[in-house]
């Protein structure tokens, strides 16, 4: 799930974030249909003249669960990632006492004498079902939670209690070709967000090394800087060239150069053990990595592994045994308050510190100046 990668989220929490965005989007139609269908329900049928308690009650119940439902549906928007399970079983809770009331109400029709009523319940609850089943494709549990609620006190009664068995007969095999529906529905719902998550990680990620592109990397920048602002926290950026790549072209050719590369690639990915480290290619032979909550010291140390371990090592192929080295370029800042142009700025001091590195002879790390506060 690494493509739901949010600010500071774990790619679970983000997912989790999805499912409840998506959750919220397709409950709102449905929120208020409730207090809206069951007066006209209870009007309709002269149930409201003869049970008056019940249609008042019932309707002050449907009116104030819409009005919570719709507030925790809107609560997402500012939610905290830690409150997320809390938010998610918040969701069930308040759908709880109208879906109940619902069956139970379908239930008690059928001990009256009243077959408008019966018929508006009957009518009624199988569209709830049926709407309930699509809005509740992200949690099958839920779905048939759904359908258990709506339609099991009917069915109940319809065997057990009353004569309307017909009524009850038909309920289950509703039930049984609703939810087939929704184990459909949920397959079909999942399967889009792998697809979505495959297209997401191939636009995300270099073809040739597997490592995160350069689009990717520019938008994790700006992710990161906007995230370390918050706390006055530290951002690192290194900019990695490879040394005299062109030779290794124009000696072995580019399927070599393309297997140097992801020798380079794999070996700075190794270097960077922390899962909140950045690492991406950048273009051509060049590569950057961008390490949160690190200092120059912190950076320099990172940069130094990643140079020592290209230098230590040999990529052994039939054209011969290759020695890559790399230069690298060091910033690391304090990050202060948030400016537009902060990303690039980091950036261009990395990409400045790793030209004097090479300009001063190649396989070696340069920072670009002491550690200070911006912005």
């Amino acid at each position: 799930m690494a493509v739901f990668s949010g600010l500071g989220m774990t790619s679970d929490v983000a997912l989790d974030f999805r499912v409840a965005r998506d959750l919220a989007k397709r409950s709102i139609p449905g929120i208020f249909i409730y207090p809206i269908f069951w007066p006209i329900l209870a009007y309709g049928s002269n149930f409201a003249n003869t049970h008056q308690l019940i249609t008042f009650g019932v309707t002050l119940l449907m009116v104030l669960c819409s009005i919570l439902r719709f507030y925790h549906v809107q609560s997402l928007r500012h939610l905290a990632p830690e409150k997320m399970t809390f938010w998610h079983q918040g969701f069930y809770f308040w759908i709880f006492p109208q879906v109940a009331s619902w069956g139970v109400l379908f239930a008690y029709a059928m001990f009256l004498d009243n077959a408008y009523f019966l018929l508006f319940m009957a009518f009624s609850a199988s569209g709830i079902v049926a709407g309930g089943v699509n809005t509740f494709a992200p949690k099958l549990k839920l779905s048939l939670w759904f359908l258990v609620a709506v339609l099991g006190p009917p069915i109940i009664v319809g065997f057990l209690l009353t004569e309307h068995w017909v009524i009850a007969l038909l309920c289950v095999t509703y039930m049984v070709y609703m939810a087939g529906l929704a184990k459909n529905q949920n397959h079909e719902y999942w399967i889009s967000i792998e697809n979505e998550q495959v297209l997401a990680q191939q636009s995300r990620t270099d073809a040739l090394t597997k490592l995160d592109n350069r689009r990717f990397f520019d938008e994790k920048l700006n992710e990161l800087v906007h995230l370390s602002s918050r706390n006055h926290e530290q951002l690192a950026v290194l900019v990695i060239d490879c040394d005299n790549f062109k030779t290794i072209n124009d000696r072995y050719g580019h399927d070599v150069g393309d297997k140097a590369l992801q020798h380079v690639a794999k070996l700075i990915k190794k270097s960077l053990p922390r899962t909140t480290d950045v690492c991406a290619r950048y273009g051509g032979e060049e590569f950057s990595a961008l390490l949160p909550g690190t200092d120059v010291a912190g950076a320099t140390l990172v940069a130094e592994r990643i140079r020592r371990n290209l230098e230590e090592s040999t990529l052994i192929l039939e054209q011969g045994v290759i020695a890559i080295t790399v230069s690298i370029g060091i910033t690391a800042h304090e990050i202060g308050n948030f400016q537009q142009d902060l990303p690039r700025k980091l950036f261009r001091e990395a990409d400045k510190a790793l030209y004097l590195a090479k300009q001063n002879g190649r396989n070696r790390c340069v920072c670009f100046q002491e550690e200070v506060k911006i912005a």
